[in-house]
Order: C-alpha cells, then structure tokens, then sequence
C-alpha cells in the first residue's frame, strides 16, 4: 500500500518506490470525463474563433494553459470555466487561488466563474465550496466598500451558501456502530446485524453517549477574562437581562458585543451598516425587524459569515459562549446526526466555521499572556472546553475532503474530528504572536456529510481518559481516584478544578528544550511512538480509524504567501517526477483561513539544523553517524543517498524561487536524511531586513553538507552535480508553465472600471515587491538560450558561488548572536 502523504512522520513520507505519485498539474485533463457539453460561445454573442475552441476542447488543454487564456482571451471566460469542470477535481482545488484572482478582475470574467464553473462545482464538493469562501472573504476584505467589485464578491457568497449538496442517506459501518455505547458502557448495535465480533471488545468501550445529562460534573476550568489574569470568573449568566454588564475588553466602534446580549438589540441603521460593511449573509429583504428577538441572531450568522470581523472573544469566554454548552458544533438543527437529504452549503459549513473559528480565536486570545508559561495554561483549559464539543462534523481543512492524488486506490480522507489532547498542545516560540501546535485525533469516514458522527463522551468518561505525559499516568491517579461508590463519583467541582489546574501547570514536557527556533522543536521520541502513546490514552485510540494529525495554528499572519510558495514548490515537484528523476521535495498542505490566520502541517519526525548542532556540536557528519550509524552501514548510505537527492531539489527551488531568510532553523533534516526546507516569508523578489537583499548566493551550501557527501571528490558529490545539472535542464524544459503560474499569481485586483486584461501587477503578497522585473528576473533565472553543455558549465558555477557563500556565514553568524539559532 502507498504511503498516506497526509501522514506527518517523515518515515511514512512518499517517495519514487511507493508508486503513489502526486497527481501531474500540468498533464492535461480527460475530455471525457465530464458528460456536459460546453455552451457554445457564439450563443452569448462572443465567437471565440474556431481555432482556440478546437484547443479549449482538445486534450493537450491543461490548467495552466487555461489561466494564460483567461487572462488574454476575456470572450472565452465563459467557455474556459465550463471546460474547467473537466479536470480533476485536485487539480480544480490546487489552483483555486489563482483561478478566483483572474476571473475578479473583471465583470465580465465574473459572470463566466460563477455560471461555467463554481455554482455547478460547489454544488458536489463541499470542501472546494468552504475554499472557495475563504479565497472570496479574503478578496472582499481587499475591496473598497460600495465598489461594483465588493458588491459582486458579497453576491456570490451569498449564492455559494444558498448552493444545495447532494448528500446520501445516512449510513453506519461496523466500525462507526462501535461509537455507539450507552452510560454504562453497554454496547448498542445501531445497525443490523452488527456483533461484538465487529469491533473489540466491550470492555474497552466507555465513551458514553450523546445525552443532555447534567454537564456540572464535568464543568471545564476556568478560563481567564482579558487583561485580568488573577480575577475570579464572570457573573453567571441568569444575571438580571437589564442590567449592564461592564466590559474589561474595548474595542472599536464597530464593536458588535451589544448584539449578543438580547437586553442591548442594535437599531435598524446600525444593522444596515454592518451589512454594509461585512458584505455578506443575507440581503437586508432577509433581515428580521429591529424589535424583532431573532435580530440578534441575524447580526450574528451576517457577521459570523466573514471570519476577520467576528468578535471571537465573547465565544470563548462570554456569558453567552457556546463552547460550555457541548453543542457549539452541532448542525443548526441541534442534532448530532444528519436529518436531511438535501443541506445547503452555509448549513453544511456551519459547524466547521463555528470550529475553525474557535481555533482562530484561542491564538488571538492567548496573545494577550506576557509569558510561554502563561500562553501554555490559558491554551490547555480552553482546549478542554473545545473538547466539551467534540466529536463533531468538524474536519481539518487542509487535508481536504476528495480523494488524494498520492493514494495510489484514490481513497478520500474523509473523517471527523474527535478530540485535542490539551496536554499534547505547544505554544511555539514567537513575541508579539502566538502560535501554538497542536496534536488533532482524527477518525476516518466513508463520507463526511452522511456517516455517523460518532457520541461524545459524558463527563464521567471524560474524565476518567485525562493523561500526562507521564508513563505512569499520573494525572489520571489525580484527576481519578478509584472510589468503592457505584456512582463513579470524582470529588466536588471545586476539587476537579483544582486538579485541573495543578495539571495544567505541571512543568512535564515533551520537548527537551524551548529553542528560541521558532520552527521546529526536537522532541524525545519518534512520530511513531508520540502516535502510539498518544493513541493507547485516547478514549477513541482503540477505534480502527483512529489517525493523529499535527497542526500548527497562526493567527496574526497572512498565510497566503506560504500557501504560493507551497503551489510553487508543487509544481518544482510535479516537474521532476514527470521527468523521472530522483529530486525529492515536500510541499506541505497550508490551508489559508483568513487574510490573517491559517494552518500549517507539521512533519512529525524532522528536526532543524539548528537542533542538530545543539545535539552534536558543528558538524552535520557526527548527527549523521549518531542517527544512522558508521559510514560504511548501509543505513548510513541510505540516508546519505536521501541526503543528496533532496538537497539538490531544494538548492534548485530556493535558486529559482530566490527564497531568502535561510538560517538553520529554517532547514530541516527527517528521520530519512532527507533535507527539507520551511518558513518561505521572503522569497521571489523580498527579503528581509527591507529587502536588502544581503544574501546573495544563489542557494545555501555549507562545507558541512559536502562533509557529509564525502568530499568534494566523492561519488556522492558527482551525483549531486549531475542531480542538479538533469534538475535544471527539467525546469527549463517547462519554464513556460512556471513563469505563467507566478504572473498569474500576481495578478491580482486589477480594478473594475477598465476591461484592460493582460499580466499587470497589482497583488499585495510581499514576495510580488519587485513588480514585473521579478517576472522577468525569474523567467531569466532558466537560462534557456544555453546550450546543454554551456547550461552544465553554469551549473557548475552556481555550486562554486554557493560553496560556504562568505554572506551565507555572515547571515548564520547574525542569526547566532541576534536570536541564538546555532
């Protein structure tokens, strides 16, 4: 079976021996694989000649030649979008971005998207459907407000959400029929014919059901208010509705608190500018009278629907927050399982919003603590809250819905989220934000909209599963000592505060040092052990479908940059592997949640160069020997192979790219030797310190990698040269495609009130700084008036100038003393 490229630990990583390739982006899509027939042109008064129609139609159509002629042939965007539903539907997600950012800059190219290609797509894919809301509140952030351009945006917002999915009855496997227990543990077969023979055995399952039992038992910590880090918790909630509550957090006039508390309604003109200003929910036909009880509830969906402008501080710690209830990532019906045939896409997305939404708001929150210790107590607690609400119809969004290209059977990752072990969390190392990982357990599905969702745990069970990072366990002997009562009962809820709080301050880590490296953190044990011990204390880790997933979650940053880098490197990789060569990268899967919030992978078993050398002095050799043996063992030469085949692909995307900021805290080695590059804030045409460009070689290459190599008189230093020779005649021969890519990327928000439509500049991303001498600096950069032999003496040169770079030790030795990365 081929490596799942989900799967963060870097030993499960694909590679050429798995057969499982990532889907070829530039291989051009299957005519027959859509039985619709595109609309004739001329129909709409647009002949777009019958020469380009025979190419739109033609096989050798790809995705990047589609983008090139939307930008050059605006009377065939129509035609263009109809044939966009021909390819697949990876491929359709991958290049969303860009596909959004040509079809706005025009009106005309509008009304071709949303007819040809996203209403009907959306339609059968909810996840292309949330990508394609993000990519749009993002642009309707960027548009002035009252322009045609943002009323448009808001417009088809609102359609997507009103878009219907087809979705089947719903259904339960074997596996999902485990999840149903009752209070005592007693196994309940929700579907016939299902045994103890189908999953394991009873004893093993205590999860509990999905009732409305007293939650007091299992009253989550105490969550601090802002700016009151030692004060006692808010009023309760039966306080007198008339009576004003005093709010510690202040915020702009466009503050919308007011809102949720029903005793303070909004009047009918603060209503209509909101709308006005979101942009989006329902038109104001729609909206409920200002006296109206359900105006609240209207203000909230209208504003929720745009991420940037909700007021996630009153979730998390409101009277009137919803993450106490258990329920906050119900569907809007308040039932846990699915009751209609037919959801629209605003009611399907509803419960994922809610939970993207939470995780934005805890590093919003969490920025407010001075100190990591601080950060690390305030983010546990409110991880246990969320996990009041979980299991949910709640997934990752950066992994996708739809099938993978890598997995050879084509076998979606559907699956729900189940729980976030809060003492598995990290904050990572940043001053003015916080960024935190964490550690998500995942179960597979055979569909996300109509399996079953498995029941959440009841306060007693819940309970009963806290574990330490301990292998004794001793948190759960706190948290859970054994009582001879029949009840199960654990104590007061003063007592299990008080245990909780002990917990979340106990100084045990799984990290054997904070590193000032704010990238990758060295841990203790492998990704496969974390995995397993993490798995054995999981109240679900019995579950076959059980998965754990690392995210990093940043708030405070534009991830759209990293997202482009990532498509860019995508690309690098599809180039190589068409080709045949044995260049290895690995894009990770970004997900862009707001224009300041995202999430990020994490690969499990890879550490920086940075922590190599705080574990074995200066030289990479020694980690090498340490990790993988002698140099004579065939693991040694096994990684050493891996070693120089990612090293190659790297220098040649960091060349092209021109990715700066390249310290060693930034490159990363995996348990297979395999280098692999992160962090891509400066690349293209910026670079830090206001690009001053100060590091001027065309990629990093240290004494220590060549060391590592065998000298540069080695067999493997041979092969790296001729790695990089064959990488680059590669990316020449499809330079054309490359290039197409970024200028399209770069297009961006041309105004509406002219119909010019060409390659203009007018993105915001940073990496787009130098305008269109970056396109053609990078369109030089593939030397594609070389000859081959010319082309190998330029290769050779680029080694020579990168070879221990005099700038690339300056740039090391400032990293060193500035920030303490070795």
């Amino acid at each position: 079976m081929a490596s799942d490229p989900t799967t963060p630990c870097a030993d499960a990583l694909a590679d050429d021996a798995s057969g499982a390739q990532p889907y070829p982006l530039f291989a051009p899509a299957n005519a027959e694989s859509s039985a619709t027939p595109l609309e004739d042109p001329s129909a709409s008064g647009h002949d777009i000649g019958p020469s380009l129609r025979r190419l739109i139609d033609s096989e050798v159509f790809t995705m990047v030649m589609a983008l090139q002629y939307l930008c050059s042939e605006p009377k065939a965007t129509l035609y263009i979008a109809q044939r966009l539903q021909r390819f697949p539907i990876a491929e359709c997600e991958f290049f969303l971005p860009q596909i959004i950012s040509v079809y706005m800059t025009d009106p005309e190219m509008y009304r071709g998207l949303k007819k040809g290609f996203l209403m009907p797509m959306c339609a059968s894919h909810m996840h292309l459907a949330y990508m394609a809301l993000v990519h749009l509140r993002i642009a309707l952030v960027s548009s002035p407000i009252s322009s045609p351009r943002h009323f448009a945006i808001a417009q088809l917002i609102n359609d997507i959400k009103r878009v219907k999915l087809s979705v089947t009855a719903p259904s339960m496997s074997a596996a999902e029929a485990i999840h149903e227990v009752d209070e005592q543990g007693i196994h309940t077969a929700r579907a016939s014919g299902i045994t103890e023979d189908a999953g394991l055995s009873l004893s093993a399952l205590r999860l509990g059901t999905d009732s409305d039992d007293d939650l007091d038992e299992g009253t989550p910590p105490q969550v601090l208010p802002p700016h009151q880090p030692h004060a006692p918790p808010a009023p309760a909630s039966n306080s007198t509705p008339g009576t004003p509550r005093k709010r510690g957090h202040q915020r702009s006039k466009s503050d919308v608190v007011s809102v949720r508390t029903p005793a303070r309604p909004a009047s009918a003109a603060s209503v209509r500018r909101m709308a006005d200003t979101a942009g989006v929910g329902r038109s104001l036909a729609d909206a409920p009278n200002a006296s109206s009880s359900k105006l609240s509830d209207w203000l909230i969906r209208t504003e929720s629907s745009l991420e940037g402008q909700v007021h996630r501080f009153e979730w998390l710690h409101g009277s009137h927050s919803s993450l106490d209830s258990g329920h906050a990532f119900d569907p809007r019906g308040g039932s846990g399982t699915l009751r209609h045939a037919n959801w629209d896409v605003e009611d399907a997305l509803h419960a994922q919003e809610a939970f993207i939404n939470t995780l934005i708001a805890i590093g919003d929150d969490l920025r407010r603590f001075p100190t990591k210790d601080a950060r690390r107590v305030q983010l546990q607690a409110l991880l246990r809250k969320l996990n009041l609400n979980l299991p949910a119809r709640v997934y990752l969004p950066m992994f996708g819905l739809d099938p993978h290209p890598e997995d050879a059977a084509g076998i979606a990752r559907h699956h729900f989220v189940a729980r976030i072990p809060p003492e598995e969390a990290l904050i990572l190392n940043s001053k003015d934000k916080a960024p935190y990982m964490i550690q998500v357990e995942v179960l597979d599905c055979d569909d996300f909209l109509s399996s079953h969702v498995p029941s959440k745990l009841t306060p007693k069970n819940r309970l009963g599963h806290i574990r330490s990072y301990s292998e004794g366990g001793g948190l759960d002997d706190q948290l859970c000592p054994q009582s001879d009562s029949d009840s199960g009962s654990v104590g007061s809820v003063i007592d299990i505060r008080r245990r909780l709080s002990n917990a979340a301050n106990t100084s045990d880590q799984v990290f054997a040092s904070q590193s000032r490296d704010p990238s990758a953190l060295r841990a203790k044990e492998s990704w496969v052990e974390k995995e397993k011990r993490v798995r054995r204390l999981s109240p679900y880790g019995h579950l076959p479908t059980w998965h754990l997933m690392p995210v990093i979650v940043k708030t405070g940053d534009d991830l759209r940059q990293e997202l482009l880098a990532m498509q860019l490197l995508r690309l690098f990789q599809d180039v190589f592997q068409r080709e045949r060569l044995k260049l290895w990268l690995r894009p990770l899967n970004v997900m862009v949640l707001t224009d300041s919030a995202g999430l990020i992978e994490v690969i499990g078993s890879a550490v920086s160069l940075h922590q190599t050398k705080k574990r074995s002095g200066d030289s990479l050799l020694t980690y090498f020997h340490q990790q993988f043996g002698d140099g004579t063992s065939e693991s040694f030469m096994n990684a050493q192979e891996s070693f120089v085949e990612s090293l190659a692909a790297y220098s040649l995307f960091t060349h092209f790219a021109q990715v700066k900021d390249r310290h060693n805290g930034n490159i990363m080695i995996d348990s297979a030797g395999r280098i692999l590059h992160i962090d891509y804030g400066f690349f293209y045409s910026n670079s830090p310190g206001r690009n001053m460009g100060f590091e001027t070689a065309p990629f990093k290459f240290l004494s220590d990698f060549v060391e590592v190599m065998g000298g540069l008189e080695s067999d493997m230093f041979r092969y790296f040269s001729m790695l990089m020779f064959k990488g680059f005649l590669a990316l020449r021969k499809h330079h054309h495609d490359l290039v197409t890519f970024m200028k399209v990327s770069a297009k961006g928000k041309q105004g509406w009130a002219s119909h010019s439509v060409g390659f203009g500049v007018d993105s915001t991303l940073p990496c787009f700084y130098g305008g269109d001498e970056a396109h053609r600096a990078f369109e030089e950069r593939f030397q594609w008036g070389l000859s081959d032999e010319a082309l190998m003496d330029y290769v050779q040169q680029l080694i020579r100038l990168s070879l221990d770079n005099a700038r690339t030790r300056m740039y090391d030795n400032f990293q060193y003393y500035t920030n303490g990365i070795m």
